[in-house]
Order: C-alpha cells, then sequence, then structure tokens
C-alpha cells in the first residue's frame, strides 16, 4: 500500500514535478494551496505525512503550522521547506512541531530519503502505541 502525502505549497509547474517524482517513487501524493480544503483533505485522504511551505502566496505558514496540530488535530509527521535559512524561523518550526526542515532549493534525493525515514518512524510508534 502506498504511503500518503499532501503537499501545501502554491500551485506551481515546480511542486508538480516534486508530485511526479514522489509518486514515481511509490507515494500516494494529493497537493493544495487553499486552507479551507485542509480539513477535508486531512480527514479524507488521512496522509501520513504533510509537506508545508513555510512562505506561499499571503498565507503565514506558521499559523499554518499551529492550525494542523491544533485546530486540524494532525500529529502525524510535518515536514517544513523553506528558501529561507534564519535559524530562528527554523527552531520556530521545531517548536511548532515540525519532524524537519528542508531549504529549497530541495534535493530530490534528500527529500525522499527524509520522508521515507518519517513515514517509518511514524509507522513504528503508531504500532508500539496499539500493542
Amino acid at each position: 500500500m502506498k504511503s500518503k502525502i499532501l503537499i501545501i505549497d502554491e500551485l506551481s509547474p515546480y511542486l508538480f514535478f516534486i508530485k511526479g517524482i514522489m509518486e514515481n517513487d511509490d507515494f500516494e501524493v494529493i497537493v493544495s494551496d487553499k486552507e479551507s480544503e485542509f480539513p477535508e483533505m486531512i480527514t479524507e485522504f488521512d496522509p501520513e505525512l504533510i509537506l508545508i511551505e513555510l512562505h506561499m502566496n499571503n498565507h503565514e505558514g506558521f499559523e499554518f503550522l499551529k492550525k494542523l496540530r491544533n485546530k486540524y488535530n494532525f500529529f502525524a509527521p510535518i515536514i517544513v521547506t523553506s528558501s529561507r535559512t534564519s535559524v530562528g524561523e527554523i527552531e520556530k518550526a521545531f517548536e511548532l512541531g515540525a519532524y524537519d526542515y528542508l531549504i529549497k532549493p530541495l534535493n530530490l534525493r534528500d527529500l525522499k530519503n527524509k520522508v521515507r525515514q518519517a513515514i517509518t518512524k511514524e509507522k513504528f510508534r503508531k504500532n508500539n502505541c496499539h500493542t
């Protein structure tokens, strides 16, 4: 069964390139840039991981990160992406529950490895919590 990933980012050719790369690596991927879609996507798609761009359009990524945890009750791994390398921003992302922080442009091999590691860890955690 394919692992499910939700990517929250600006809809762009680059995003759909990343989506295609991840799908070729045996992941099921959906993408969105609309916060109004998140509750339904999280409930119905039930992603095992969210990849979220911290600075997209007019949205504040830190607020999204807070909402994912507090409002939408999403507790699986969240990997944050950004082209910004500020130590303060990276620390804040981790304080708000990010599993990892990847700097754009993304290294595709690193991205796939980080996603696999996060999903594997989460599956292990879930299996050990239910026994």
